[in-house]
């Protein structure tokens, strides 16, 4: 069962900070290779409803695993979000859980920047994210960081 933990207000963040232990059998997850055609048309349309003030939905990125040891695929979704008549972006990132005959919005998880992988060992969920360092052009981040947290007793 995915845990959820209060953050900053109505914002929810899932699942508890794990170990920092290092992995013994590290599982990464392929990012979907179209996730226009592999989210169902309802998760689409609930991460393009949540486009920012002046943003607009732009694309999407998306990892498929069993987040909550159901034995159904859930979806980790990193939306991209653009300025009406600019050049710059956003990202946010939500957890949609499997039904079984459909997803549900899990939650949100506040990151900071894009995810570059995702990875599950055990029960923890390993996030790459890329990360600005030095002088680095905002197009371009050179660096990354990690962030391990726990999925709970997964079934």
């Amino acid at each position: 069962m995915i845990r959820f933990f209060p953050f900053c207000g109505a914002v929810l963040c899932t699942f508890a900070l794990a170990s920092t232990a290092p992995s013994v059998q590290a599982a990464e997850i392929a990012e979907a290779e179209n996730p226009e055609t592999a989210l169902s048309p309802a998760i689409l349309q609930a991460i393009a409803s949540k486009a920012p003030e002046g943003m607009e939905y732009s694309s999407a990125h998306a990892w498929q695993a069993d987040f909550d040891g159901d034995q159904h695929p859930d979806w980790l979704v990193e939306a991209v979000y653009s300025y009406v008549g600019g050049n710059g972006y956003i990202t946010d990132h939500f957890v949609f859980g499997n039904t079984g005959d459909g997803f549900r919005a899990l939650g949100r998880l506040d990151l900071e920047n894009a995810i570059k992988s995702v990875d599950i060992t055990d029960d923890v969920l390993t996030l790459t994210l890329y990360k600005y360092i030095g002088d680095d052009p905002r197009c371009c981040p050179s660096g990354e960081t990690r962030l391990r947290y726990g999925l709970g007793a997964r079934k």
